[in-house]
Parts: C-alpha cells; sequence; structure tokens
C-alpha cells in the first residue's frame, strides 16, 4: 500500500512516517522546508508545497491512503492571510487532488479549537458544532476545512477527521519547544513534590 503524507516533517508526522515504514508501507513525505531528518526513515522525500496545486496532484498520485497533516498552527494572528491560506486553501488543495487521483482515504489532522464549547463541564468532543465567530484565523480556517471535508463526503469522498488537542510526547527528531515547556513544568512539579515528602 502506498500512503502519502503532508506536514511530514513535523512532531506527529515524522512519528507517524516512522511507524508507518516500520510497518511495511511504501510512504511518500511531503517537505516544504526541512528534509534533512526524513532521509534516515526509509521514505520517499517529495519536496512541495500544498498551495501549489500541480504539487499537490503529483503527491497524491498513485496512492492509496492519504494522511493530511500540514499546517501553521497560530494561537495569535501573526500572518493571518498565509494561516488562513495554509490551513484551508491548502487542504482544499490535497482534497481536490484525492479526488482527480482516486486515492481510496484522506485523513485529515484537524484540531480540537475547531470545535465550539457549548458547556464547559462537559466533554468536549467530534459531535460538538464547528465554531463560526472565533476571531483566530487558524480556528476559522480549520473550521472551514473540516466543512469542505465534510461537504466532500457527501460527494464520495471517503475521509476521517480527527480532532486533536496540543499533543506532547516522544519525538524522532529535536524536542519541540512545546515538549520543552511541559518537561520543564513537570520537573518543577516533581521537585517541588518531593521537597514536601
Amino acid at each position: 500500500m502506498k500512503i502519502a503524507v503532508t506536514g511530514a516533517s513535523g512532531h506527529v508526522g515524522s512519528v507517524l512516517c516512522q511507524r508507518l515504514v516500520d510497518r511495511g508501507f511504501s510512504v511518500r513525505a511531503l517537505v516544504h522546508n526541512n528534509e534533512d531528518d526524513l532521509l534516515a526513515l526509509g521514505a520517499e522525500i517529495y519536496r512541495g508545497d500544498i498551495l501549489d496545486q500541480d504539487a499537490a496532484n503529483n503527491l497524491v498520485k498513485g496512492t492509496d491512503v492519504v494522511y493530511h497533516l500540514a499546517a501553521i498552527i497560530s494561537i495569535d494572528n501573526k500572518n493571518e492571510e498565509l494561516v488562513f491560506k495554509t490551513n484551508f486553501d491548502g487542504t482544499k488543495n490535497i482534497v481536490d487532488a484525492c479526488k482527480k487521483n482516486n486515492v481510496k482515504r484522506f485523513i485529515h489532522f484537524s484540531t480540537i479549537h475547531c470545535l465550539k464549547v457549548t458547556d464547559t463541564n462537559a466533554v468536549l468532543s467530534e459531535t460538538n458544532p464547528l465554531i463560526s465567530d472565533s476571531k483566530l484565523a487558524y480556528e476559522k480556517a480549520k473550521a472551514k476545512a473540516e466543512e469542505l471535508i465534510i461537504e466532500e463526503c457527501k460527494n464520495g469522498l471517503d475521509a476521517v477527521i480527527l480532532n486533536p488537542t496540543a499533543i506532547i510526547g516522544p519525538t524522532i527528531f529535536s524536542p519541540l519547544s512545546w515538549d520543552r515547556l511541559y518537561l520543564r513544568f513537570i520537573k518543577s512539579v516533581a521537585h517541588a513534590c518531593a521537597g514536601r515528602l
């Protein structure tokens, strides 16, 4: 089985590529900026940009499954236009490429941040409605991308949408800023607790 992965050089993308290769799948990894670390994973490296429709088509051509993880995560509105374009237009390009190339399954990594909180005491899940009034480009783009994918499923796209929150844990490459922040926090809490025992 041939699998394409966008966002392959990110935290989740790199771990996913390694696991897929380890299980014997043929993996084509899309990288936009940095491919050096991925070369050792045993995946086919494809350089490109999801904002380029031709690159999206070439990436998914001949693949059975596409994992779409490429995104710009933003908790403010710096680079608002690029954040929206990458997270919505880029997703649309990959979806269109999957349809054009008859990809069997499209797996989209969205975010918990595009789900509306209706009750702060209730569990937030994918059954919550999508947000419609966020001021953040990241949340708006991710919600619009989900709407697009849900609509395309009515037209025959076989898709799965995942809504993770902040992800921490072992990485294939150097620890990311979130990981370093959480590790410092955990160590400081452990140190404080040890002093009380």
